[in-house]
């Protein structure tokens, strides 16, 4: 296949900015403790099981918004710098709770810093399917990260509030190609077709991004 990348972006809105100010603050406390949300996770394990879920607690948070967990494994897009990677779910509206659709999953390097975000085929993980304007929607309902919450679900949220405009980007870039799809095969079932894995990818430069919203804050 391929793969049409989105472009990172980031917000001018008090939204992006105080997800900045949250995603700084989370990263001098990872800082501090000589550590990073991969390492939070695998709370320093010597041997790391392929396809195994990690997170040693309840996956869900913000009052059973968002659920994720990391894993690592060989995929038919697996690039050679990354070590693993975050599979991040969102609550499907009016469902039950086991109703989760996956929102998006951030590659991480061996440092335990971020790669790129990525959107996979529905049957990579399954769940119920929602357009990116729905996932859009629910986005914007997500509350902000707490000091009560772990490191790595503060990361994790802070950096979702901060990238959310890559993400609606990367999300609508992975309905055009999934439609592309769909026009040349009408009669197959592309959801379920696992020929087609990923979707579309947004590279993070998290560094670069922060220095760009410090300035774009600043003025």
């Amino acid at each position: 296949m391929q793969l049409v990348e989105a472009n990172s972006s980031i917000e001018a809105t008090d939204s992006a900015q105080h997800a900045a100010k949250d995603l700084l603050r989370v990263i001098q406390d990872l800082g501090d403790k000589h550590s990073n949300p991969v390492l939070e996770v695998l709370e320093s394990r010597s041997t790391l099981m392929q396809q195994h879920k990690y997170f040693a607690h309840e996956t869900e948070f913000t009052g059973r918004v968002l659920r994720a967990f990391y894993h690592c494994h060989p995929s038919p897009d697996h690039n050679a710098d990354e070590h693993g990677h975050f599979h991040i779910f969102i609550r499907a509206p009016s469902a039950d709770a086991l109703e989760w659709t996956h929102l998006a999953g951030v590659s991480m390097n061996n440092f335990g810093q971020p790669l790129r975000w990525f959107a996979v085929n529905r049957w990579v993980t399954a769940g119920p399917w929602l357009a990116a304007n729905v996932l859009q929607t629910q986005l914007n309902r997500l509350p902000k990260a707490t000091l009560s919450m772990d490191l790595t679900e503060r990361w994790l949220i802070a950096m979702i509030r901060f990238y959310q405009a890559a993400l609606h980007e990367l999300l609508q870039e992975r309905d055009r190609v999934l439609m592309d799809y769909q026009a040349r095969a009408p009669s197959s079932h592309t959801l379920e077709d696992r020929d087609i894995y990923l979707l579309a990818e947004n590279r993070i430069d998290l560094v670069l991004d922060l220095q760009q919203a410090a300035v774009m804050y600043a003025t």
